[in-house]
Parts: structure tokens; sequence; C-alpha cells
């Protein structure tokens, strides 16, 4: 909203504006004709419902709202062939708001966040279900955790944060100064070695469990053992699902590009993904990227031919097609 400046922008360099949510179908009507004129296209290939959230009294608001007319003035978009298809944006972790408005909403796909990668598969009880019963498509936001499963300096990571914690837990006993000097120096560390200048440490470690630190830990260890990228197995992970069409994570350099395109095209063993079940790291009924035989034999001959020998470990293309 122009009309109502706000001293918290919510983009760096963006326009000093107020968001507002407006879910009403008069709101969604203006949205997405403002979408066409910022983007100058006469269609939309998708509109998607999101900022809906567990336990918030305002998500609860905006579901009357779009049971009582902001669904329907979606459905009619769409029905006229002014969008093509429908969505909603998981908030992360929320689940129970998402099927709530599934029980009026017509959606042809849904975006996941945080509740379907190699470090959760909570989407397997209801809402990979749901999207297979009704034939959604879905698509897999931040299969990395984040970053958790990114950074080469995985270990240095998890050690400076623990010892962080480890300081700060000293100062709250006797030595303060000690402590919140050594928190500013585990900040910058986590930042720098996060690849980003960022003054805080990144939320996804910070607030990582402690099972959780471990989980990551024993994930890394087993595709060290089977030579297997772990950015390439939690690229290619999700796309095992027949319900999920696309994987979509964030990318802050040229290098981080090329990285996960070559992630893509890594073919993984099932001797892997086997591990990871029989070790408690994934869940037994989670399904994997199938192994391609042919190209196992192809890929094994080219290196055979280039003398790599026999044993290089190869594993299943996956491709990320965007939704329709």
């Amino acid at each position: 909203d122009p009309s109502r400046p706000s001293s918290d922008a919510a983009w760096d360099r963006g326009f000093d504006f107020e968001v507002i949510s407006d879910y009403s179908a008069g709101g969604l009507r203006k949205q997405y004709a403002e979408s066409r004129l910022r983007m100058n296209f006469a269609f939309l290939d998708a509109m998607a419902i999101e900022g809906l959230a567990d336990g918030d009294q305002r998500s609860d608001e905006a579901l009357e709202v779009l049971r009582s007319e902001g669904a329907a003035a979606l459905h009619e978009l769409r029905d006229k062939g002014l969008i093509g298809a429908l969505g909603v944006a998981q908030e992360f972790r929320s689940v129970d708001v998402i099927l709530r408005l599934l029980e009026f909403y017509d959606a042809d796909f849904i975006s996941l966040c945080g509740t379907y990668s190699l470090m959760d598969q909570t989407a397997l009880d209801q809402l990979l279900v749901v999207a297979q019963e009704r034939g959604m498509r879905v698509v897999v936001h931040s299969p990395l955790a984040s970053g958790v499963l990114q950074s080469p300096s995985f270990d240095d990571m998890l050690k400076a944060l623990e010892e962080g914690e480890a300081a700060s837990e000293e100062g709250q006993t006797g030595n303060p100064a000690s402590a919140a000097l050594f928190g500013g120096a585990v900040r910058w560390f986590l930042a720098r070695r996060a690849g980003a200048d960022r003054e805080k440490v990144p939320p996804a470690w910070k607030d990582l469990s402690w099972s959780d630190r471990q989980k990551a830990r024993a994930l890394r260890q087993a595709a060290d053992k089977f030579g297997v990228p772990l950015t390439a197995a939690a690229l290619q992970f999700p796309l095992g699902h027949p319900a999920v069409v696309s994987v979509v994570t964030g990318l802050q350099s040229e290098a981080e590009v090329h990285s996960a395109v070559a992630g893509m095209d890594v073919q993984i063993s099932p001797m892997f993904w086997e591990h990871l079940k029989g070790e408690g790291l994934i869940r037994e009924d989670a399904m994997v990227p199938a192994w391609d035989e042919d190209r196992a034999e192809a890929d094994a001959a080219a290196a055979a031919a280039a003398g790599d020998g026999p044993g290089a470990v190869v594993v299943p293309r996956a491709s990320a097609a965007a939704p329709a």
C-alpha cells in the first residue's frame, strides 16, 4: 500500500510501502491485475495463496474470507482462462492450515517448505497423500534445508555453533564479556562460511536442534562413504516422489548455479538410499529416485575407456520440470 509507508521495508532497497494481506475477492482480483501490469503479461501461468500459518489468528480470519469469497474469485479467473494454474504455498512447516484451505480451494499445485527433504519427510503423512489423491502437482522448496546440506565447511559450522553456545552458557555463569565476544565471532564465522555477509547466525543453523545436528552430520558421513555429493542427493531426493515435479532452491552465485545443475545430472547408487533407510536417516516409505541401468552401463563403459576404472559411483538422473 503506497499510501501507508512503513519503516520496516519487506525487501532490501525495495519501495517503502506497507505490506498488507488481502484475501477478499476484490483484493485478489486487484493483485492479479497489478501482477499483469508489473510483468506486462496478458496471461499469468500461475497464482498461489501464501502467508497462511498454523496457530495464527490472522490466518484463521483469512481462511474465512477465502472460504466466503476469495477462493471463488480465483476459481473464476482460472475458469476464464486468465490464469493457468492455482496453487498454495506452505509457510514453513505449517500443515493444518493448508488442509483446511484445501477443503474448499481447488488447487492445481502445492509448494512445500520444510516438510520434504533429507532432513524432514513429514509431508508423507498428509500433504503428499492429499496431493496424490487430488492430482495436484508438488513443488518442493528448500531441499537443501536452508543451506544445512550445502556448506562445504559443514563440520566447522556445527562445531563453531556448539562452541558458541557453550561460551554463552559460560557467560551466564561467570564470564559474560568473554561469551559476548565469542558469540559475535561465531555469528561472523557462520555468516562468512554460509557465503553471505549477514550480521546474524543463519536461522537454519541457529535453530537446529541437537538431534537435527546429529542427523545432518550422519547424512554428510553417509554421502562421503558412498562418494555421493550431498548437495546432489538433497536436490534429487524429493523428485523420487511421483507427485513432485520441481525443486526450488536459493542460489547466491554463478558457481552455486553450476553446482546445482551438475548435481541434478549425477546418478546415485540405490545402495546409498538403502543405507539411509537402514540407518533411519530417511523414512522407509520415502520414494527415492530411480536407477537408470542403461545409463549406468554407459557411464561405466565410458569411465573404463577413460582409464578411470570400474569402481566409479554413479547415480539416477533426475529432472525438475516446471508445473504446467
